[in-house]
């Protein structure tokens, strides 16, 4: 059994949008506009000193953007990996663009309900195949449950455990050795 539930709005509307996260995002593309616009980034071997300090302060956007942009697409049901990939190629524009993005509301792929009728159901076909293989006390067992631990069992449920009872007490009498008589 596959259920889908999807929700009224496709967007949450009582979502409020952080607003760190835009001027986040437009002082991460700055920084990187401004380090990679002053230094040799097509010879990142020159200037040794510079290179390295530029290499860091990149890493350090990027960090900044990835971690930014995987919180807030979790926060909105957005797809954390896509976002992730953007806050590592484009950290800045990445933090913008989910700043203008509604929060979706969440759509749950549900394959089983856990209820008390749900649980008797399985029950119920468990104790059939116990009953077709002579498991007659397997078979009380799981009807018993049903009835008297989930309270939801149906008169013929009681009918089958009256039933099963009897065919318990006939094997086990079936299975009595006869008294033998000593003279």
């Amino acid at each position: 059994m596959s259920t889908t539930i999807i929700p009224k709005e496709k967007y949450d509307l009582t979502y409020k949008r952080e607003d760190s996260t835009i001027a986040l995002g437009v002082i991460l593309l700055i920084a990187n506009l401004c380090l990679v616009s002053t230094s040799d980034f097509l010879e990142p071997m020159k200037a040794a000193g510079q290179s390295n300090a530029t290499i860091i302060a990149l890493g350090a956007i990027r960090i900044a953007g990835v971690v930014q942009s995987r919180k807030i697409a979790k926060a909105q049901n957005r797809d954390t990996q896509f976002w992730f990939a953007m806050g590592i190629f484009w950290p800045g524009i990445a933090l913008i663009s989910l700043y203008y993005l509604k929060k979706l509301n969440a759509v749950f792929e549900i394959d089983y309900i856990v209820t008390p009728e749900n649980t008797a159901r399985e029950l119920r076909e468990l104790a059939t195949q116990r009953m077709a293989a002579k498991k007659w006390y397997d078979a009380l067992t799981l009807y018993e449950y049903i009835v008297e631990k989930l309270s939801v069992g149906t008169p013929e449920d009681r009918i089958k455990i009256e039933n099963l009872k009897e065919n318990i007490s006939l094997d086990i009498e079936a299975t009595k050795e006869p008294k033998i008589q000593m003279q």
